[in-house]
Order: structure tokens, then C-alpha cells, then sequence
């Protein structure tokens, strides 16, 4: 060990033995953010809320796909493709048809 490591052992050991009480962590002075009761209630909704929506779902190298999401609390879920068009999908929570109207 050399001498500086040594010597910084031991001023550490003199510290603990005197009492010196360690640094404490800082703590966050931000803000909570608004995002986490907004998410929570969004959630909470999803459940027990009938709601209409417009879904893009872009993936790299591939066509994005556009479709319409209708929710039910009640009777389930119904997508249907706005492009490319053609296939739609109902889902009730028990079984999952898939309808294409291309055919």
C-alpha cells in the first residue's frame, strides 16, 4: 500500500471514529411531474370508458399502417385498417375474430 493510500485510510478510520456522519444523498428538489396521476387516470379509464381513436403505426423498413380503434368497455375492442385498407379485427376479451374485406 502506498503511502498516500495509507494515509488516506487512515484519516477515513479517524473520521468514522470520531462520529463523523457520512454525506447524505441529495434529494430530488424537482417538481413531481404532472405525467404520472395523468397516466394513472388515463389507465383507469381505458377500462371503463368507451372511446374512438386514430392509431398510425410506423415501423423502420415497412409501410406504416392506419387504422381506427374502436373501444368499448363492455363489448371489446375493433380495429379497423384505414391504410391499406381491408382488414378488420374485433376483439371481445374471449376470442378474436379477424375479417378481411378484401376478399
Amino acid at each position: 500500500m502506498t503511502r498516500l493510500a495509507l494515509a488516506v485510510s487512515l484519516v477515513s478510520l479517524a473520521l468514522i471514529a470520531n462520529g463523523a456522519e457520512a454525506q447524505r444523498p441529495m434529494r430530488n428538489r424537482l417538481k413531481p411531474s404532472p405525467a404520472r396521476p395523468l397516466l394513472r387516470r388515463m389507465a383507469q379509464a381505458e377500462l371503463n370508458r368507451s372511446y374512438v381513436a386514430r392509431e398510425v403505426v410506423t415501423r423502420e423498413g415497412a409501410a406504416s399502417v392506419e387504422q381506427w380503434v374502436k373501444h368499448d368497455a363492455v363489448r371489446g375492442v375493433r380495429r379497423e385498417r384505414i391504410q391499406p385498407p381491408g382488414e378488420v379485427s374485433v376483439d371481445d376479451g374471449k376470442r378474436l375474430w379477424r375479417i378481411n374485406k378484401k376478399r
